[in-house]
């Protein structure tokens, strides 16, 4: 008998000696691994490597343990999940693809929601796509600089800056309103020089609700309501719109009686404020107040284009009197 088993026997013996049973050989294995690796050096300091150890013996069962690892994982047989057989996968999305329709008998006896297809009647053609990111960026650029002017203490040169940015967008930009035509012999906007006398500040003041819905050849029906009215003197009252669809935002536009003059301006009426494209100046520092600059107002695409869908001052936002700030209508034409 070898000196181990002696001694194994011997301990045995003392332990029914003493009314004990035998030490359990699964226990007594399992406590001798667990000495052996708790005398194991430890990895030196900066190594990333794991060191497996046992957990001190609970009756029969063993867990394991991954342990000096950023995440501790149970290897315990209770703790391991059922992996998906990759065939069974495949044979479901196979079943998908071919019977994966509207109200399909595969897809109710898999349990997965069914689904109904829309299909666009218009096609993304890069063309599309291209004007789509050239609009996207003449927005982003009139945002950051309406920004810049809400921002601005030396109002003169702030106006002086719209007026230079504007002329290079129209220049330059990919998406700009003129016709290729126009563009070759544009020289700039025709801008008057800031007056100060044309700066308010005007509290909204309520008004009976009114809804209309103009018609586009690009964007359909554009539904606007009325939000209120300004009192601006000596101009008269202008009715605040409120964009009643997608984005919203608030429409002020004017057309004053330079409309209706050879080189004045356009015909159609020009813009104040029309923040769902950028162009707003914020409140004023009075309660429920909007800062109306009649030197900022500009003319709509469709005076470039009539390709471009505006819409035009509503009888509300026309005004008799001549408002002789702001952008003009260039060569002095008249659409209306």
């Amino acid at each position: 008998m070898g000196r181990h088993r002696a001694s194994r026997a011997l301990a045995n013996a003392r332990r029914a000696a003493d009314g004990l049973t035998a030490d359990p050989p699964a226990r007594r294995d399992a406590a001798r691994r667990h000495a052996h690796r708790a005398r194991r050096r430890r990895p030196a300091d900066g190594c990333h490597a794991h060191r497996l150890e046992l957990a001190p013996p609970d009756g029969d069962q063993r867990r394991r343990h991954l342990v000096r690892g950023p995440h501790a994982v149970s290897r315990h047989p209770r703790d391991r999940r059922r992996r998906a057989d990759p065939r069974r996968v495949a044979g479901l999305l196979g079943v998908l693809a071919t019977e994966g329709t509207e109200d399909s008998p595969a897809r109710a006896r898999l349990g997965c929601p069914v689904w109904r297809s829309v299909v666009s009647t218009t096609s993304a053609t890069p063309d599309r796509a291209v004007t789509a990111l050239a609009v996207a960026d003449w927005r982003r650029r009139i945002a950051a600089l309406y920004a810049e002017l809400r921002a601005a203490t030396d109002l003169a040169a702030a106006h002086d800056h719209w007026r230079r940015t504007r002329d290079e967008l129209f220049a330059h930009h990919p998406a700009s309103p003129l016709l290729p035509a126009d563009r070759e012999a544009f020289t700039g906007l025709r801008v008057k020089p800031y007056d100060p006398a044309w700066r308010f500040e005007c509290v909204i003041q309520d008004a009976e609700p009114r809804r209309i819905e103009v018609e586009t050849g690009t964007d359909g029906v554009v539904p606007f309501e009325r939000l209120g009215l300004v009192e601006v003197p000596g101009v008269g009252s202008l009715d605040v719109w409120r964009l009643a669809s997608y984005g919203g935002g608030l429409f002020v536009p004017v057309r004053d009686a330079l409309s209706r003059v050879p080189g004045g301006t356009y015909g159609g009426g020009r813009y104040l404020l029309d923040t769902v494209k950028g162009a707003d100046f914020g409140g004023g520092r009075a309660p429920w107040s909007l800062v109306l600059d009649f030197n900022f107002a500009y003319n709509p695409s469709c005076a470039y284009d009539e390709a471009w869908a505006c819409p035009l001052a509503p009888p509300g936002n026309v005004v008799e009197v001549e408002i002789p700030v702001g952008e003009r209508y260039g060569d002095g034409r008249l659409t209306l």
